[in-house]
């Protein structure tokens, strides 16, 4: 009998999207086998179990986030400038309906109530991956240590603000906050009335 063949990456990304919105406990195997299409046999064959393609979606969404970041900055003139409307933009889309946080944050929480140092350290690899992009970026306005720094307190607001998003909390509150906590990005040098994500007002990294 043929192997049943299916296309991994496509499976991974839908994965990903149950994954983000239920988490890994809440998302049963039958929540996986009708989100991806695959029978229970080529799933184990492919992925070995639930949490074998639970890893590769974190992998796989953390990976899309660095790259979103880092297309995000490329090319831009003033760095701190495009940072500052990043994260108005996702302070801004945390507001809306649909907003899912981010799963990095969600999985976080999750897997540390479970126990899971395995799966909870390959979610730090992904915001540890987050952090050195931004890292990168602000070293070419600051020092080394200076941007380390202020990387980790950037990582630290956009986290918050996956959070408070989710809290009914007032736009202008979210932006004051933010001013409060990133003092040194360009505020008054940002439109916030213009700042918008360039992908669907549901996603967030």
């Amino acid at each position: 009998m043929a192997k049943a063949k299916f296309d991994r990456s496509d499976v991974v990304a839908a994965a990903t999207e149950l994954f983000w919105r239920k988490g890994y406990n809440c998302a049963s195997m039958q929540d996986v086998f009708r989100a991806t299409g695959l029978q229970p046999g080529s799933l184990y064959n492919a992925f070995g179990n639930k949490e074998g393609l639970y890893e590769e979606s974190v992998r796989y969404y953390g990976t899309q986030a660095v790259k979103k970041t880092e297309d995000s900055l490329a090319g831009v003139g003033n760095k701190l400038e495009a940072i500052a409307t990043m994260v108005l933009a996702e302070a801004k889309t945390s507001l809306e309906p649909e907003f899912k946080s981010c799963m990095l944050v969600k999985s976080l929480l999750e897997l540390n109530s479970m126990g899971n140092e395995r799966l909870a350290q390959v979610v730090n690899d992904q915001v540890s991956a987050i952090t050195a992009v931004y890292e990168s970026v602000l070293a070419e306005a600051f020092d080394a240590q200076a941007a380390r720094e202020k990387a980790t307190q950037l990582m630290m607001a956009r986290m918050g603000l996956y959070v408070y998003g989710l809290m009914q909390t007032s736009q202008e509150e979210l932006i004051a906050n933010l001013r409060g906590n990133l003092p040194w990005l360009p505020w008054d040098s940002v439109d916030s009335d213009s700042a918008t994500l360039a992908t669907s007002s549901a996603a967030s990294y």
